[in-house]
């Protein structure tokens, strides 16, 4: 039986400035069943310092002896893990007063949800809040096949700060990727969408602190999200439900008249992939294509499935820039 009602868990990496705020407003939660793991990730300032300023039981600080990233960090965090349902969290982000109290009444009472998505308002490094004017970080309730669309075509359409998981549907997700940095929330969302129901809210739980970053740094984080985007299509391989891939790609399904068998996956997926107006995307779905299509059984499967022949595939390439 879990011994808390939440576990926070809460990589930190060079928040001296922030890591106050954050767990001050951790303490100051009204459902106060909870626990608090800080992983320290390495932290050249005096990040340690400032976390080691509160006395309260419910926080374990774990300290990484360098950066390992956020992966890393959480797979350590998750070791000694305790609630019922696991938050997580930035350092330099600061909760609701309600947020615990919220999410965990929220999955108390709709057992087939697995985790609760909130809203976020935004803060600046000062604590002053910056308007969104577009609503960019408010979000409705989406279901998860269209969650799992979206970021199939197009990208990430879920707001990480703050998400609460159970702690079941958090086991299967381990151990986090190591290696990915900007699409390693996005990786999480796909698995926990892959193996439950999603609740996304409006209600702003969370303040997100925002850094505006120069067109320098826009480039860079750009550039570093395409590398990683193949290693995040590839979690969609690991789909083995085809009425699961009916679903989320049902319109494209009628589109182009393609069903999912058990024994096409891959080339299922490629060819849903090419679809995509994002040229990353495609060109995962034709290497994955490419691939499949290099075992001769898989080539006769796909014929034998779609009349496809190695002309087809030839013509494939030709919609990828």
């Amino acid at each position: 039986m879990s011994k808390f009602k939440i576990t926070c868990v809460a990589p930190s990496y060079n928040h001296e400035k922030f890591v106050g705020f954050f767990i001050e407003s951790v303490l100051n939660q009204t459902e106060q069943n909870f626990e608090l793991i800080i992983v320290d990730d390495g932290s050249q300032d005096k990040n340690v310092d400032a976390i080691l300023k509160f006395k309260d039981k419910r926080i374990k600080l774990i300290r990484h002896e360098y950066n390992k990233g956020i992966g890393q960090a959480l797979n350590t965090a998750f070791k000694f893990a305790r609630g019922k349902y696991i938050v997580f969290a930035g350092t330099d982000d600061i909760f609701e007063p309600v947020h615990f109290e919220t999410v965990s009444r929220y999955l108390d009472t709709n057992p087939n949800v697995g985790a609760y998505y909130c809203s976020c308002s935004l803060i600046d490094n000062k604590n002053n809040k910056i308007e969104d004017l577009n609503n960019m970080y408010v979000r409705k309730n989406i279901n998860r096949f269209d969650i799992l669309n979206t970021i199939f075509f197009l990208g990430n359409n879920l707001l990480d700060p703050g998400k609460a998981i159970r702690y079941k549907i958090v086991k299967k997700q381990i151990p986090f990727s190591a290696s990915l940095l900007s699409l390693s929330d996005v990786q999480s969302h796909v698995k926990v969408a892959l193996n439950s129901d999603i609740y996304t809210s409006d209600k702003k739980l969370v303040k997100y602190r925002f850094s505006g970053v120069s067109n320098t740094k826009c480039d860079f984080f750009y550039r570093r999200e395409q590398l990683e985007t193949e290693l995040l299509m590839d979690s969609f391989l690991k789909i083995k439900d085809i009425g699961l891939l009916e679903k989320i790609f049902k319109n494209k399904i009628a589109e182009i008249n393609l069903l999912p068998f058990k024994d096409t996956i891959p080339y299922f997926l490629g060819r849903m992939a090419l679809l995509s107006d994002n040229n990353t995307r495609k060109e995962w779905g034709y290497r994955t294509i490419l691939r499949f299509l290099e075992n001769e059984t898989n080539f006769s499967v796909v014929y034998k499935r779609y009349n496809q022949d190695f002309k087809d595939l030839y013509n494939l390439m030709k919609d990828i820039p």
